[in-house]
Parts: structure tokens; C-alpha cells; sequence
């Protein structure tokens, strides 16, 4: 199973890396904020974080790999020896327990559809597709590719990526609970699951706020153009629903 979740961490890397780089820099001129909290306002930079985070944690689940396989040849008995990046090997063992569960690839599942409807936003916009708010003197009212479902599908993108980002590395089998926090630590785990739940929210949250300032700006640029628009295409994230 160490194979199997080299190739989670690849495919985690490679599917974040795509979905979270900027496509375009957005000019000083023509942006604008949201009306909520400050902390929302932040998202390009919290997100440009998860980037390295996500590196980090890879990089210390394949070291911990590493190490057991080169134990083994060296020892035959790794799992008697506690691993040098794997702190709660003592409790749990030393490779073992880094697996691939179906909660895993469910995760993994989340974010290539995550990726690809960013990717197709990406393409649909071009240019005017931008981290930070922004109207160009250039912009116009897209309503193909994604657009013709939901109004804000990018964030509905987001929010699968960061749910596939925690399937995959904050469940049972993921270095951060093997071997970081330790998953016969009640108090840790339930500490671990409100961060993973916070992230996730803060997600939605962000989506939500930019919406609204979004459909504000589009709504003033556009007017009656855009009014029929959201009349036809009447949902932010999924349709039928949100």
C-alpha cells in the first residue's frame, strides 16, 4: 500500500497545483472587495498557502515511506522501530497504517472534479479569470461552458477540492493522522476534525461572500443583460440547489 499512497500524494500535489495557481494577474485598477468579514478578503493569500502546506505533508509522508523501506532491509522488523518522521509510529506502528482507504479515493475523486471544473472556468473566461475580484475594461457576461449551469461554478470547484484535500490527508491512513496527531488520541482527532470542518467552511464562506459582491458588479456593469441571465441561470454553486 506505501505505492499506492506515493501516487494519493502525486495526484494530490498535481491536482492542487492546477486548481489553486493563478491563471491571470489581476491589474490594480478595476478591482473590488467583498462586504464581509476581512478575513474572507484573505483568500488568495490563504489559499496560495495550502500549496506548501500540502508539499510538506507529502514530503513527510514519503519520507516516513522511505525510512520504513530502507529499515526494512537494514533490520527486517520496522515496525518495532519508531520512525524518525513518523512521532506517533511508537503508538501505531511505522508503515503499516499508511494505507489507502475508500475514504481516500473518494477524496481523490473530489478533486479531479474540483480541477477539472476550474480548468473549464479557466478556459471559459480566459483573460478576465483573476484570484482577485475584478472588472477589466475588457469584460463581458459569460454564459457558456460552466456558466451555462450555475452562475459561480469555480467556487463550487473550490469547495470539492478542499473536501478531496481532506478525505485524502486529514482521514485514517493520511501521515498527518498516522503519524503526526495519532488516531488513538480522542482529544487530537476531534481537534483535527473541527480544523478540517473550519477549512470547509471558511471555503463556503468565501465563495458565498464573493458571489454576492460578484452578481453586485456584474448586475451594475450589465444591467438588463445580465438580469436575464440570472433569471435563466438562477443557482450560484449547483443547480436545483444552492
Amino acid at each position: 500500500m506505501s505505492f499506492a499512497r506515493v501516487a494519493v500524494d502525486i495526484s494530490q500535489l498535481v491536482l492542487n497545483q492546477w486548481a489553486t495557481a493563478p491563471p491571470h494577474k489581476a491589474p490594480q485598477a478595476g478591482r473590488f472587495k467583498t462586504k464581509g468579514e476581512t478575513i474572507f478578503s484573505l483568500a488568495p493569500v490563504i489559499f496560495w498557502l495550502q500549496r506548501p502546506l500540502l508539499f510538506l505533508t507529502c514530503a513527510l509522508e514519503f519520507l516516513t515511506i522511505a525510512h520504513y523501506h530502507i529499515l526494512r532491509r537494514e533490520q527486517g522488523s520496522p515496525e518495532l522501530t519508531p520512525s524518525l518522521f513518523c512521532p506517533a509510529s511508537s503508538q501505531t506502528g511505522t508503515l503499516p497504517y499508511l494505507s489507502v482507504t475508500p475514504i481516500t479515493l473518494f477524496g481523490i475523486l473530489l478533486m479531479v472534479f474540483g480541477t477539472f471544473l476550474r480548468l473549464r472556468c479557466y478556459e471559459a473566461l480566459g483573460s478576465l479569470f483573476t484570484f482577485d475580484l475584478c472588472i477589466k475594461p475588457e469584460h463581458r457576461l459569460v454564459t457558456s461552458g460552466p456558466y451555462s449551469f450555475v452562475r459561480h461554478p469555480s467556487y463550487l470547484g473550490s469547495l470539492c477540492l478542499t473536501a478531496g484535500l481532506t478525505f485524502a490527508g486529514l482521514t485514517r491512513g493520511s501521515w498527518i493522522i498516522e503519524c503526526a496527531v495519532g488516531p488513538h488520541r480522542a482529544d487530537a482527532m476531534f481537534a483535527t476534525q473541527c480544523a478540517w470542518i473550519s477549512w470547509w467552511v471558511y471555503t463556503g464562506g468565501v465563495g458565498y461572500t464573493r458571489a454576492v459582491a460578484e452578481d453586485e458588479q456584474m448586475r451594475n456593469r450589465f444591467g438588463e443583460e445580465w438580469e436575464r441571465y440570472a433569471m435563466k441561470v438562477r443557482y450560484w454553486f449547483v443547480p436545483g440547489l444552492v
